[in-house]
């Protein structure tokens, strides 16, 4: 029973679009973000203020919560390949902002004797409850 409307549950998706070449366009952006992640790094290297790493991730979170809407929304009006790259790199470029800095923020968090069980602590405890309850928002 996979027809949305014999289930009741309508996802609203334009379900005769075909992406092509989708394998690719998802090679093309992992590639990208190889190269976003560390820029993003350096680019709260270059801000010269002790909270410089949160800030870089703030913009990162900031324009995932604006911007996600409106990039579907356009995803549903003009579905093609070309929205479908150009919403790929959109996420892609906000990730970056969040993960590039994170790895050194976490490190700049903890003090040397516990970095170790603090970064592991607060890494999976956060991904165990936010990442284990989001099937149950979705």
């Amino acid at each position: 029973m996979n027809d949305p409307e014999a289930s009741g549950f309508d996802t609203g998706a334009a379900s005769d679009v075909e992406i092509a070449h989708p394998d690719a366009i998802v090679t093309f952006q992992l590639a990208l973000l190889v190269l976003l992640f560390p820029a993003a790094g350096h680019a709260s290297d270059m801000i010269k203020t002790a909270d410089r790493r949160v800030k870089v991730m703030f913009c990162g979170a900031a324009a995932m919560l604006v911007g996600s809407v409106p990039i579907f929304e356009m995803m549903l009006l003009e579905p093609s390949t070309g929205m479908a790259f150009f919403m790929q790199t959109c996420f892609s470029c906000m990730l970056a902002a969040i993960g590039g800095p994170m790895a050194a923020w976490f490190v700049e968090a903890f003090p040397p004797m516990v970095r170790y069980s603090g970064v592991g602590m607060g890494y999976n405890f956060s991904q165990a409850v936010f990442g284990g309850s989001a099937p149950l928002i979705a």
